[in-house]
């Protein structure tokens, strides 16, 4: 009964060691499972970080980008609007140049033909003062008519030189007026030309800021980019750092395990020495005989009488 007691209560801390060491063992792989689990979320989420800021740093570059281009774009418009009202301006002008040059020139030619009709005018009252005087003359004498006429000849050379002298003064004054509205209509269009140049130096310095400011927004997002992988990179490093952590501390925790059960199978081993040799000891104490009565010597089994009886139990 001892022997099947100590043998029983050998086996139950045997047991009991084992469900213990396997408990252990499953909490240090849970544990470890816990710590992969752990290291894979912040992987994943440092990941999802990385990716959700590089999605961010894109779209805040084509945001830029985008108003940029309107930006160039209303710029362009306001160029294009500021050149056509310079165009409408120059036009206007040239049309109120020829306006005024055909105004002019309409004058001009009014004045000739009042200067004319003033001429026309008086030769006729010369000739009607002619007819008269002649009418007189040739009833005075045929010699008073002679030089009423050489008179009036000469009157109506000079209203000749005088008409020519009027046309010779409009057709002058055309030309002038010609001349003026040709020189303003040359500024007119100077004046556009260089209007013209101004709107396309300021369109060709809009596109440049554009595009510059489309350059650093380009080079914002890539350095965004660049900081969203260098944290990436810098979260896959802490989480291998920590995978090796928990490496190590699950290589810790097996050897300790391996530690663990070594002392365990070491105990056992004892224990079944100590069973063993309690075993033995109860296979003794079967084997033979022992009598109180028995005190003078060493000898393991006496009888009543002091004889020794060894008895084997035969198995």
């Amino acid at each position: 009964r001892k022997e099947k007691r100590g043998a029983r209560k050998a086996n139950e801390k045997k047991e009991e060691a084992r469900k213990e060491a396997e408990e252990k063992r499953k909490e240090e792989l849970e544990k470890q499972e816990e710590a992969r689990k752990e290291a894979k979320e912040k992987e994943e989420e440092a990941k999802k970080e990385a990716k959700e800021k590089e999605e961010e740093a894109r779209k805040e570059a084509n945001e830029k980008k985008e108003e940029a281009r309107k930006e160039a774009e209303e710029k362009r418009k306001e160029e294009l609007e500021k050149q056509e009202e310079a165009r409408k301006e120059a036009k206007e002008k040239e049309e109120e140049a020829k306006k005024e040059a055909k105004e002019k020139e309409e004058e001009a030619r009014k004045e000739a033909e009042e200067k004319r009709k003033e001429a026309l005018e008086k030769q006729e009252e010369a000739k009607k003062e002619a007819k008269e005087k002649e009418e007189e003359a040739r009833k005075e004498a045929n010699e008073k008519k002679e030089e009423a006429r050489k008179e009036a000849e000469e009157k109506r050379k000079e209203e000749l030189e005088k008409q020519e002298e009027a046309r010779k003064e409009a057709k002058e004054k055309e030309e002038e007026a010609k001349k003026e509205a040709k020189e303003k209509e040359e500024e007119a269009r100077k004046e556009a030309e260089e209007k013209r140049k101004e709107a396309l130096e300021k369109q060709e310095e809009a596109k440049k800021e554009a595009k510059e400011k489309e350059e650093e927004a380009r080079k914002e997002a890539e350095e965004k980019r660049k900081e969203a992988l260098e944290k990436q990179e810098e979260a896959r490093k802490e989480a291998e750092e920590k995978k090796k952590e928990q490496k190590e501390k699950a290589e810790e925790a097996r050897k300790e395990a391996e530690e663990k059960k070594k002392e365990e199978e070491e105990k056992r081993k004892e224990a079944k020495e100590k069973a063993e040799e309690a075993k033995k000891e109860a296979e003794e104490k079967k084997n033979c005989l022992l009598y109180t009565s028995d005190a003078a010597d060493d000898l393991l089994c006496v009888d009543l009488g002091g004889r020794r009886i060894i008895k084997k139990k035969k198995f």
